[in-house]
């Protein structure tokens, strides 16, 4: 990982495990699985989209 992805992961996992109680040790693995799959499928839609663009353009 990167500094800046650990940074990112570590402060959203404190955050959350303030807020309801739990562990950030053992939130980090979840944040890390949802910033992975919401970063798939932006990029999934991304290319969706401008795969259309280039095909309608033709």
């Amino acid at each position: 990982m990167k500094p800046l992805h650990t940074t990112v992961v570590s402060g959203v996992s404190a955050a959350i495990a303030a807020s309801i109680g739990a562990s950030a040790v053992y939130l980090a693995p979840i944040i890390v699985m949802l910033f992975m799959s919401m970063s798939s499928i932006g990029k999934n839609v991304w290319c969706e989209v401008y795969s259309d663009d280039n095909k309608a353009e033709m």
